[in-house]
């Protein structure tokens, strides 16, 4: 029997060696942070696809909502009081929704000026990605004070039967 002591191998076995440490960054390189950079400017500014706007037209988006939310009251039995009044949160939530998405070509502009000029200036793609996010959160915080309205304006049975439909939808 062939014993060796703790500090050695035997002979017929091989040992792995270590692979050896890496010396290079994780990071991506400085070309990879500008393409990088962006892209994520491009897609926070949503401008990213053709340049086409293939999005609904604001009448047939308007038909669209109005007819899923005329099915929900349907669906609620709703009052004709709470059906004026739901209508007009979505009327108005419309409304700001087209506003928002009113500047889409002028962003688009603004962005490619700046992808396309000789030397990348990160303050003014910085206050084009500001004053986006600045009107995409005015929007959420107006659709939050819609979600209230709407709120107020059901019967707890109502508001129970939005619950569990949103329950539903939500597990699909």
């Amino acid at each position: 029997m062939n014993q060796t002591s703790k500090n050695q191998t035997p002979k017929n076995v091989t040992t792995k060696q270590a692979a050896p440490k890496r010396t290079t960054s994780k990071r991506p390189g400085r070309g990879g942070m500008i393409v990088a950079g962006g892209l994520a400017l491009i897609g926070l500014l949503g401008l990213g696809g053709c340049g086409h706007d293939h999005r609904p037209d604001p009448e047939r988006m308007d038909r669209m909502v109005t007819h899923r939310v005329n099915d929900a009251l349907d669906g609620l039995k709703a009052s004709p009081a709470q059906r004026q009044a739901i209508l007009a949160v979505k009327d108005r939530l419309l409304a700001r929704g087209q506003e928002l998405r009113g500047d889409h070509q002028a962003l688009l502009r603004d962005a490619l000026a700046l992808w396309e000029a000789p030397s990348f200036d990160r303050e003014k793609a910085l206050a084009l990605v500001d004053a986006r996010l600045d009107a995409m959160r005015t929007m959420a915080h107006e659709a939050v004070q819609a979600a209230a309205e709407v709120h107020d304006t059901l019967t707890p049975e109502q508001r129970a039967e939005v619950a569990a439909r949103v329950r539903k939808h939500a597990e699909h």
